[in-house]
């Protein structure tokens, strides 16, 4: 497979490095290059992965952990939001890809304090930086998302919503376990 060329963030560059570490089967998208379809531009996913489990199309988040580490404040931890056209998109590949690809969510943390370490089963090591792997299927997401910004489009889970249905990653990709 070979290296996807372009400017692709940290948390995708990780990600892909994991999946070829485990030899992992995927393909990676291009975002610039959307599909158009009668329904206007429709948004990729980032991925297909296929794992002894199940095949996904994933939609890959990547976030600080903890977010906005001011002086005086511990951080947010566990942001979960997601846009409307993230949700959008994942559900319009799902109707013409079917049953035989799971839409998957998988937020990758920066972890920015080396405690925080702790929270997480998965781990990647990429570029001198922690990432701390969870992930939450399609469906679990919008049984719980809530608007979180209207000028954004924005939504996201209650904190305790989104730990009681996010999993390790490798429950849905046992490949990259340890």
């Amino acid at each position: 497979m070979a290296r996807r060329k372009g400017n692709y963030s940290c948390y995708e560059r990780m990600f892909e490095n994991l999946l070829r570490q485990k030899e992992v089967v995927y393909v990676a998208t291009d975002e610039n290059r959307r599909p158009v379809s009668r329904y206007g531009n429709i948004k990729n996913f980032d991925f297909i992965v296929h794992s002894s489990k199940c095949n996904y199309t994933i939609d890959l988040k990547g976030r600080e952990f903890p977010q906005s580490m001011k002086p005086g404040r511990p951080g947010l931890k566990w942001q979960n939001w997601i846009k409307l056209e993230d949700i959008n998109g994942l559900d319009f590949w799902h109707r013409i890809m079917g049953n035989n690809f799971s839409p998957l969510i998988v937020f990758a943390y920066k972890i920015l304090k080396p405690d925080d370490i702790f929270l997480f089963w998965d781990l990647c090591n990429f570029e001198d930086n922690s990432f701390g792997l969870i992930a939450i299927t399609l469906d679990d997401y919008k049984s719980s998302a809530k608007l979180r910004s209207e000028k954004w489009g924005a939504y996201s889970l209650k904190k305790a919503d989104f730990l009681n249905a996010a999993k390790p990653l490798r429950f849905f990709i046992p490949e990259i376990a340890p």
